[in-house]
């Protein structure tokens, strides 16, 4: 679904559909309000939308006067030709993919992805850490790890173990060590 916002003026402000929207504003903000009981709060001073369908906030990140949903399912951008705002409802919706890090490392490929999109994760350990554990759902994973996105969200668990390095020394001579070596005195 489309709405298209128009102003003429501060304090004139009309949509192409008031059936579906009805827009109540002051100076500082505007509150959108769908036929379906959904609302979107714009606020000039944090230049922001907060939307608020089913009492559940979802932020819009803002790029060049344009808005997107995190999901991807609304987008609100300025239109030079028709000369208003458009809210479009019902884009495609994409999901996350997180990392959940203990220890000292790094985990790439995190991010916003369509169903169906080719998502490479991998695990990188700090000097002097080792990769433990690599999961997803609870079942390891190798590293890197290829997966089609599904329809919902993904955590990733990276567990890095500190490793464990002696140094032996013998008249100015030196041997670095790690956890498993053996010495022969």
């Amino acid at each position: 679904m489309e709405y298209l916002i128009y102003f003429d003026a501060p304090r004139n402000i009309w949509v192409s559909d008031p059936a579906g929207l009805e827009v109540k504003h002051d100076a500082q903000t505007m509150l959108f309000i769908f036929n379906d009981g959904r609302t979107m709060r714009f606020d000039a001073e944090r230049n922001g939308f907060e939307i608020y369908p089913d009492n559940k906030l979802v932020r819009l990140v803002a790029e060049r006067n344009r808005y997107e949903s995190e999901d991807g399912t609304i987008i609100i951008y300025f239109d030079p030709a028709r000369m208003a705002w458009v809210i479009n409802e019902g884009g495609t919706p994409r999901y996350t993919v997180t990392a959940n890090i203990t220890g000292s490392g790094t985990v790439t490929g995190t991010g916003f992805y369509e169903t169906g999109t080719s998502v490479t994760v991998s695990a990188t350990p700090a000097q002097g850490w080792e990769l433990s554990a690599f999961t997803i759902g609870g079942a390891t994973i190798a590293n890197p790890h290829t997966f089609t996105m599904p329809s919902n969200n993904v955590v990733v668990f990276a567990v890095f173990i500190q490793t464990e390095n002696y140094l032996l020394t013998e008249a100015g001579d030196f041997l670095l060590l790690e956890s498993g070596d053996k010495i022969v005195i």
